[in-house]
């Protein structure tokens, strides 16, 4: 049998491990236990420990000292945390942005919510994210404030590992029974509209809304998860 790179090995990890979580196959809390990895893919512990810090400096996993790896599984209220004070960063930065958005700003803003919606069709999580992302770092970022822009991103990358653990419009089942236009995806349209018509308090008012939407969205049990023994069925 030809040996494989540690490098390659490493990359292979990371990428089967990551895919694991954000196709969320493996349940948050769930440990990533070397000697698994290990046995399953008939390789030593330095490309495992090397792809596990990869995905610890991403937040997706927890490294606890004498304990190991584990998906990530944050508290309810750790959360609710995280989207409060995020709430109130981005309502801070959009009475700050008001009166600065060109054209330009709402063209980003626009281009955005296109994204947003093809990446719900598809379904793809990581497209979906980028685009959020996108919409609310622009009017983060036009705030003039380079602190608050920061920590919105922070806030931002943190929330979205939430929505990716834990947000039911991923599922097969509950997507299968909604509107064909999520209602965040719906509120990002109607917050430009707000803002082009020079109503901010009506914008504050959906973004709010928008972000309380997201916290009702989580949910920490779904069925469908797999053992670490069985994502490493390898293709």
């Amino acid at each position: 049998m030809k040996e494989v790179p540690k490098s390659s090995m490493e990359q292979t990890i990371y990428d089967h491990l990551k895919q694991a979580i954000l196709k969320r196959r493996l349940a948050p809390g769930t440990q990533l236990l070397e000697q698994t990895i290990s046995e399953r893919l008939r390789t030593s512990r330095t490309p495992i420990r090397a792809a596990l810090r990869r995905l610890a400096q991403e937040g997706l996993v927890d490294l606890v000292p004498n304990r190991g790896a584990f998906v990530i599984q944050p508290t309810e209220e750790e959360v609710r945390e995280a989207y409060e004070m995020r709430s109130r960063l981005e309502l801070m930065g959009l009475e700050m942005c008001e009166a600065r958005l060109t054209e330009e700003d709402f063209e980003r803003l626009e281009a955005a919510c296109r994204d947003e919606l093809a990446a719900l069709e598809r379904r793809d999580v990581a497209a979906y994210l980028t685009a959020n992302k996108a919409f609310h770092c622009t009017l983060a970022g036009r705030s003039g404030n380079r602190f608050l822009a920061s920590m919105t991103e922070q806030l931002l990358d943190k929330t979205s590992i939430y929505l990716i653990l834990y947000d039911l419009f991923y599922d097969g089942d509950y997507r299968a029974g909604i509107d064909p236009v999520p209602q965040g995806a719906q509120q990002h349209k109607a917050i430009i509209a707000a803002l082009r018509s020079g109503n901010g308090s009506e914008a504050a008012e959906l973004l709010k809304a928008h972000i309380d939407l997201a916290i009702g969205d989580l949910k920490t049990a779904r069925p469908g998860y797999r053992s670490l023994e069985e994502i490493w069925k390898m293709d």
